[in-house]
């Protein structure tokens, strides 16, 4: 069993230009040949993730990449349990509930929070758990199947770091004893949907199912898990997987240490034909003993685009099988420059199997294989375009490929989706409806609106007196004027959306009556500029909040025969 210090502390953010200069193999460094690595650090810029991991502070401030803001902190009470000696679910959920969005929690350093039940997070966005190295502990494994310690279901930009986990499964390891199938999906980490997720500086033991569980839900905003990054966290001893993908794309897994693992280490498994595993990187983790393989892949779905690299296994063998349905084709798997000091005897005659791949490429990897059987490094089974070569398989070992019903043609991978190129994937996006400004999305031809706008009337630009509100702006008195539709393609979430309107004529009450509806639904519903002002040439704002999950926001504006007028559209990310 390897021994690493318990990682109670947060980790300084590593420089970007540094992520691909790993060291493995008790220190010493491994030449690749020139060629793959061009062709390796390609492969890893896509694959790859930034380190998500958000910056406290007291006061607002912006977080990691591809995050928002932490406007507050919040410690948990003392008046809470810390000694582990009552239950307190309860009493931590209420705390967590009663935290707004955009939070960081603080836990109390050395606490012992003994969580007989599940503590959730569920569609939240921008948040930090920080646990200051408090323990979260059962000690009952009760009847209840789903009993994880942590659940996260469809947040939104969140980091949990810096606590230590322990499941109640006194059998964890590798004895037959530790897996209890009425048990195994008590995890220590549940993630279901969600994005922007960091998972870093935990020590989690002793659970009945997976150290870290991460699959769809059945939300339509988040619901299929993406950009989730676990590094630097110690999981060891359990009962079922180290860390399962069930569902989730673009998930990095890296510099993890993962011992005692009763299945396999690393699961790779969508439950449904429609389930998709893509762009996964599983890259410079120290993996321990544990059963079956190191990386499995089965499942009815999609299990893609995986990167297997420089990992350093020591009383585990480097055995990968990945399997994709019967008439399916699955593409692109690069496992290079792991290495094993414990020999692989499989009964399939290989170390790794590849069953309807194409694309795939393994290399320099040192797997050690007995002499007195005939191992293989790799068994490719209908399969296309798979290289093998340059691995390391003494004292045994027959060569690098055996091949069983080869296609006879391989058919390209599809290309990945493309996004519009005025695809709003930030915090905050303005339409300046009345094209007045250079500071933000213009409708600049009056009619396509930078491609946001469709209407069913070609709109008209009007330019209205002065407008009396002191603090207006140019933008506020200039509008297009006619029943509007709008389709903004985003990406999926919850939305504030607040649109500026100004009565450029009528000079009193309900003479104007503007509809909005928003993803098929009434979100403003016959107001009237005038009457909201308090006059003519006055600005009158409405905001409205509105999920997206098809990927664009779709709305239209219509005021019957006089039509409707808008300034502007503001769009923030909730």
């Amino acid at each position: 069993m390897f021994h690493h210090a318990r990682p109670v502390t947060k980790t300084s953010r590593r420089p970007q230009g540094a992520r691909a200069d790993f060291v493995y193999g008790g220190g010493k460094r491994r030449r690749l040949r020139p060629a793959f690595v061009v062709a390796l650090a390609s492969a890893l810029s896509l694959a790859v993730l930034p380190v998500w991991s958000l910056t406290h502070s007291e006061s607002s401030n912006t977080a990691g990449a591809g995050t928002g803001a932490i406007r507050f902190r919040f410690t948990v009470p003392s008046s809470i349990d810390a000694t582990g000696s009552t239950d307190v679910t309860s009493a931590l959920q209420r705390f967590v509930n009663l935290t707004p969005d955009h939070s960081e929690l603080d836990f109390r350093a050395g606490a012992r929070y003994r969580i007989e039940g599940t503590l959730h997070l569920n569609e939240r966005n921008d948040m930090a758990i920080d646990g200051k190295g408090a323990t979260f502990f059962a000690t009952q494994p009760t009847r209840d199947r789903n009993r994880s310690q942590w659940s996260f279901n469809n947040d939104s930009n969140l980091d949990v770091a810096n606590m230590t986990i322990r499941g109640a499964n006194v059998n964890a390891g590798q004895t037959d004893g530790a897996y209890v199938q009425d048990l195994e999906a008590q995890h220590g980490i549940e993630v279901t949907g969600g994005e922007h997720i960091g998972i870093h500086n935990l020590d989690i033991a002793d659970t009945y199912g997976d150290f870290i569980y991460i699959s769809r839900s059945a939300g339509p905003v988040y619901g299929h898990p993406q950009d989730v990054h676990i590094h630097d966290n110690l999981m060891e001893r359990n009962g079922r997987m180290g860390i399962t993908v069930a569902d989730g794309a673009r998930v990095a897994i890296d510099h993890n240490t993962i011992n005692e693992t009763r299945r396999s280490t690393i699961d790779l498994e969508p439950y449904s034909p429609s389930g998709v595993v893509r762009d996964i990187s599983i890259i410079a983790n120290r993996i321990g003993p544990g059963r079956l393989n190191f990386v499995s892949g089965q499942g009815a779905g999609d299990v893609s685009s995986i990167i297997v690299a420089l990992n350093t296994l020591t009383g585990h063998g480097m055995g990968i099988d990945l399997l994709g349905p019967n008439g399916s084709t699955r593409y692109g798997v690069i496992v290079v420059g792991n290495t094993s000091d414990t020999q692989v005897a499989s009964t399939r005659g290989s170390v790794m199997r590849f069953v309807n791949y194409e694309d795939v490429n393994v290399r320099d990897n040192v797997q050690p294989t007995p002499s007195n059987r005939q191992m293989a490094m790799v068994s490719a089974v209908t399969s296309c375009n798979v290289e093998v070569v340059g691995n390391d398989l003494s004292p045994g070992g027959i060569g690098q490929i055996r091949t069983d019903h080869p296609r006879s043609t391989c058919t390209p991978a599809p290309p990945p989706p493309t996004r519009p190129a005025n695809y709003f994937d930030g915090q905050q996006l303005t339409l300046d409806v009345g094209n007045t400004t250079d500071s933000s999305t213009q409708c600049s031809d009056k009619w396509h609106c930078d491609g946001y706008l469709t209407a069913t009337d070609a709109p008209t630009h009007v330019v209205t007196a002065p407008v009396i509100n002191p603090t207006a702006s140019k933008a506020d008195r200039t509008m297009l004027m006619g029943n509007m539709d709008f389709s903004v393609p985003m990406k999926n979430g919850n939305y504030s959306v607040t649109m500026t309107f100004v009565e450029p004529v009528f000079k009193r009450l309900s003479q104007r009556r503007i509809n909005v509806d928003a993803e098929r639904v009434r979100v403003l519903n016959a107001i009237d500029p005038f009457e909201i002002a308090h006059g003519t040439n006055r600005v009158a704002r409405r905001t409205f909040h509105i999920s997206v999950g098809d990927g664009a926001l779709d709305m239209h504006l219509n005021s019957g025969s006089v039509l409707a007028v808008l300034s502007y559209i503001t769009i923030t990310r909730d």
